[in-house]
């Protein structure tokens, strides 16, 4: 299989998309945490309701920031899709399916 440079582009694109992503979703989960529920800790030292919070708001903010970065550079059709792929297997079949019509 030869790379063609479109396909070297979009790895590349889908490669600082996933670094971004992964930085903001955290420093997102940090912010959210901190100020709008007033929790101090960390995932470490932290006490175990901060811990717990934690975990449940990282998938959701990974999700929503891998969306709208990709938006900022142009590939939104594909990680909706790669997210949508993620989350659909939580999803009841008639809400997945309604998601996939919706696309």
């Amino acid at each position: 299989m030869q790379i063609t440079y479109p396909r070297l582009r979009h790895y590349g694109v889908v490669f600082v998309v996933f670094g971004v992503t992964g930085a903001l979703a955290v420093l997102i989960s940090r912010l959210l945490l901190n100020v709008l529920l007033g929790m101090e800790g960390s995932l470490w030292s932290g006490p175990w309701s901060y811990r717990i919070v934690y975990l449940a708001l990282i998938p959701p903010a990974y999700s929503a920031t891998l969306v709208i970065v990709g938006t900022l550079f142009g590939k939104r059709d594909y990680f909706q899709r790669r997210v949508l792929h993620v989350w659909g297997r939580l999803l009841p079949a008639r809400v997945r399916r309604r998601l996939e019509r919706s696309e």
